[in-house]
């Protein structure tokens, strides 16, 4: 399974990871039984820097650990986002949309779309390191990542062919569902009311996928990562406030 992990990380994060010539259908599909492993890798690197810089000001350190949040994916699902959001914009059909979506250039929509997501995550990142809150930052990357995996469980792949197809036909969907249970439970367990409310935005994103698309792409999954780490946090601070 060591190859599936090192896919995962290649896939979700800019971090070294060993390069592989040969790659099976059946690898990439295990790969994805990693993703809530890498976020947990991602939360933990955030920690560490939280710890490291801890004598800076809640400003400052807010921002280091949102540019390094933005390395360590290397900007990959914020600008899956931002296609996301052009591809909406542009309204049409679904064909329409996909050919927005895989346009290389970030229309005014995506441009305002990031701009928004970073700042708010700057502002909340600011209210988690004032009260050293660390579980959040540890959970939040573990959550989205693995919230994923529910779009790979239920709905199709909205293009034809390409790596996320070999994903959906060959994840083993029973371990795959064991462990996006596993994590939502236990977030449940400390951060109840904010899971919920994070449920239901990643299921208010699942609709609109279904209904402008048919299904996911690579794009909206970076669109969900980025979007319910922000509802998660975001959650968590104004209905878990002390």
């Amino acid at each position: 399974m060591i190859k599936p992990f090192f896919l995962a990380l290649q896939f979700l994060t800019r971090l070294p990871a060993k390069n592989y010539d040969k790659i099976a259908d059946i690898d990439v599909g295990r790969s994805v039984i990693f993703y809530p492993l890498v976020g947990l890798i991602i939360g933990s690197i955030l920690v560490g820097i939280e710890y490291a810089f801890s004598n800076v000001s809640a400003p400052l350190l807010a921002l280091i650990i949102l540019i390094a949040s933005v390395l360590l994916s290397g900007g990959l699902h914020l600008d899956g986002l931002a296609d996301s959001a052009d591809g909406w914009l542009a309204g049409g059909d679904k064909q329409h949309s996909l050919t927005v979506m895989k346009d290389p250039t970030v229309g005014s929509a995506g441009v305002i779309v990031i701009v928004l997501v970073l700042l708010a995550k700057y502002i909340v990142l600011v209210e988690i390191v004032a009260d050293s809150n660390w579980l959040i930052l540890l959970l939040a990357p573990v959550v989205s990542r693995s919230l994923v995996l529910f779009f790979l469980l239920k709905i199709p792949y909205a293009s034809q062919g390409g790596i996320a197809q070999s994903m959906v036909d060959n994840l083993p969907r029973s371990l795959t569902w064991f462990l996006l249970l596993l994590v939502v439970l236990i977030t449940f367990i400390y951060f109840p009311i904010a899971m919920l409310f994070t449920l239901m935005g990643v299921y208010f994103l699942y609709q609109i996928m279904i209904k402008r698309l048919g299904g996911f792409t690579g794009d909206t999954l970076g669109a969900v990562i980025e979007l319910s780490e922000l509802f998660l946090m975001f959650s968590i601070l104004v209905l878990h406030a002390h």
